[in-house]
């Protein structure tokens, strides 16, 4: 994304191999602003909660600057792939791979197997600049938190890679047909806005990381440039005409030969847009889809009002704005990589000393990498072997990225830690044994006690349920019981309901109404125990990401009420399975945490916070009753209706003030609303007379 800045020098270093544009501090000052809001919003979100948009800025502006180049160069006779690649090279990988080996390194001392095993895929993939690709296919409801993800950041420079890459074959091939580059922008721009705007509802994942619905920002920038290339004319006679409108209605007849109204009513007009986008955006919001026109259309609007705007002229030509846009790419690169580091060493999100903290240290490190890294390799001799070396280099990285991976992590390296967060951690989701003997496609989840055995008992839900299953199924043996336990990530028990985050359905209807038909129809299940995470699907958030949930009906697809889907949709599936015999247990889930409990024990990794606090592993009654007073009311009523049992959990970790998730010691959650293995002992040891036989 910052990818295509060019520094000052650059302009006159290189006149010789690629045309450019005389230089525009005020290109580095939009930089800087888009950089900053990028931080900001990573740093303090609470303050900057639609930052993000600095991501799109800078999609602009490298359509602009790499289409200014192409177009130039193509129109003077004098473009060359070889040079256009080679200047991408020394300008991207520098700080790219000093970026990735500190996080190798860094990562060696801090990071558990998984978490490691997942940087190495990341940094194979930043390498080869896919990182958008395997992000997109990460994501979903078992996807770790963004959070703890240090080359996450990464997606945005994959895609400006893409672009780089076929950008140039397409304006080439183009220019070879005589076809008007003007038409080959504009076509990019309407089928890219269109599959944006298609997708973003339903398949928001897809449109946030696809170069198929982000090309459009960037191509925004090559319409521009070779509209400021080919009709300067135009653009000064728009000055013109506008000028001597505003010179009749505010001067009479009296001439006034300034033309810069068109330049200072786009600048205003095009950072409002931006500002407006900041401050109305958040992470829940549905982007990029129509939104994202506000970011694009301000950040072209400021470009193409050029250097002689005021604001152009005065603010963003501002020396320390420049300065910070001339390092804006590896201060990019640096500041994500420390945030998520430090939210991974004290397991929550970092102090406020320790976020400001990492950013001054990011600034410190992202002006030594350009004064230290990125000059000497760009500018200078050996241009040839600096470009086959740092390719070279590259490569090294990515295979040992990818190495990483298929080492998983490289388990010996912290061997305690390693032990004890994975005992809290262990859970089998499912068993090829358990697969093989239930006749469902989709399982997420599959144990069986005895797979050789028809199951007698069936636990059907979300994770949560998954949680119960190991001391369940020993306790329900011991009694010649065959319990089974399967379901659905982030799904409900219930037919012909879907569930997600907004733009990214869980595809429970293809999960769990197999499921529950198969249910309905073995007679030899007897019992079914509905457990799932009921209160993140009514209340519609998550206390610890605040990220946004919703619950649909798909037999209903009027109904907007939460509380009421989760109802209709409880009764209507459990009256269905009574109808054939079942006998149905209701289950009130374990309370939520709106932290990691993890953060209340001394698993400390090698490097540990200063600032980090331990919580006293406690949460008050009073709040978790408000956190499920619509879940617990909605299961009372319909357990008092059709005449069912429920269980409660909570009766095992709450007394009457507080619920804990600490006791004697031990851990009794994995994580903010996960049971430990502990837990579930502790949870099953306690209510266990209390569960159907």
């Amino acid at each position: 994304m910052l990818a295509s800045s060019d520094a000052k020098i650059s302009l006159h270093t290189e006149q010789h191999s690629i045309s450019h544009q005389k230089y525009r501090p005020d290109i580095d000052g939009l930089r800087a602003i888009a950089v900053l809001l990028v931080v900001g919003f990573h740093a303090f979100p609470e303050w900057i909660n639609g930052g993000f948009v600095g991501v799109d800025i800078f999609f602009v502006i490298s359509g602009f600057l790499i289409s200014t180049i192409i177009f130039t160069s193509l129109n003077n006779g004098n473009f060359s792939f070889k040079t256009f690649y080679a200047r991408r090279v020394k300008r991207i990988f520098p700080a790219l791979l000093l970026v990735l080996i500190a996080c190798f390194a860094f990562g060696w001392f801090v990071l558990l197997s998984e978490e490691y095993k997942q940087l190495g895929k990341h940094m194979s993939a930043g390498a080869t600049f896919r990182s958008n690709f395997i992000l997109w296919n990460e994501a979903g409801y078992f996807d770790n938190a963004a959070e703890t993800k240090p080359l996450l950041h990464l997606w945005s420079l994959a895609i400006e890679e893409q672009f780089y890459i076929a950008w140039p074959l397409l304006l080439w091939f183009a220019w070879k047909k005589r076809i008007d580059p003007f038409t080959v922008c504009l076509f990019v721009i309407v089928v890219s806005f269109a599959v944006n705007a298609s997708t973003i509802n339903d398949r928001a994942i897809a449109a946030f990381y696809s170069p198929l619905s982000r090309f459009w920002e960037l191509s925004c920038g090559s319409l521009l440039a070779y509209f400021k290339l080919r009709a300067p004319d135009r653009v000064f006679k728009a000055n013109q005409n506008i000028e001597a409108f505003r010179n009749r209605f505010s001067y009479g007849d009296r001439v006034n030969h300034d033309v810069t109204a068109w330049p200072n009513i786009a600048a205003w007009l095009g950072i409002f847009l931006i500002v407006l986008a900041a401050w109305l955006l958040s992470s829940n919001s549905l982007f990029p889809g129509w939104w994202a026109l506000l970011p694009t259309v301000g950040t072209c609007l400021i470009l193409f009002a050029g250097p002689d705007g005021w604001f152009n002229r005065c603010v963003l030509s501002n020396g320390l704005l420049v300065k910070i846009g001339l390092i804006s790419y590896p201060l990019y690169l640096w500041h994500w990589p420390m945030l998520a580091f430090a939210r991974i060493i004290e397991v929550q999100i970092p102090a406020r000393e320790v976020r400001i903290g990492a950013v001054l240290i990011s600034v410190v490190l992202a002006w030594l990498t350009y004064r230290f890294i990125e000059r000497p390799v760009r500018f200078g001799g050996y241009s040839r072997a600096k470009v086959i070396t740092l390719c070279a280099l590259m490569a090294i990285v990515g295979a040992f990225g990818y190495y990483t991976y298929k080492r998983d992590g490289f388990d010996f390296r912290l061997k305690d830690f390693e032990g004890k967060v994975k005992n809290l951690r262990r859970t089998q989701e499912a068993t090829l044994s358990c697969k093989q003997a239930i006749p469902v496609k989709e399982l997420t989840y599959c144990n069986m006690a005895e797979p050789s055995k028809d199951p007698s008992i069936v636990i059907i839900g979300d994770s949560h349920g998954n949680r119960l299953y190991e001391n369940l199924a020993s306790k329900y043996s011991e009694i010649g019981e065959n319990l089974l336990q399967i379901g659905g990530g982030g799904c409900l028990p219930f037919w012909n309901v879907e569930t997600g985050s907004p733009g990214k359905p869980n595809k429970c209807n293809e999960q769990m109404n197999p499921q529950l038909d198969f249910v309905l129809n073995t007679p030899s299940i007897k019992t079914v125990i509905f457990v799932n995470r009921g209160p993140l699907y009514i209340e519609g958030d998550d206390p610890v990401s605040a990220r946004k949930y919703f619950i649909k009906d798909m037999s209903f697809p009027a109904e907007e009420d939460a509380k009421q889907i989760y109802k209709g949709a409880l009764i209507r599936s459990v009256s269905r399975l009574a109808a054939k015999g079942k006998n149905v247990v209701l289950v009130i889930d374990a309370p939520e945490f709106p932290y990691n409990p993890l953060q209340c024990i001394d698993l400390e990794r090698p490097f540990s916070s200063p600032f980090k606090q331990k919580p006293n592993c406690t949460i008050s009654k009073s709040s978790v009753e408000w956190r499920n007073r619509n879940y617990i009311e909605v299961t009372n009523y319909v357990a008092d209706k059709l005449g069912l049992q429920v269980i409660n959990l909570q009766d095992a970790l709450c007394d009457t003030k507080d619920c804990f998730a600490l006791k004697d010691g031990t851990l009794l959650y994995m994580d903010a609303d996960h049971l430990s293995r502990y837990g579930a002992k502790y949870v099953i040891e306690r209510l266990w007379p209390h569960f159907p036989r």
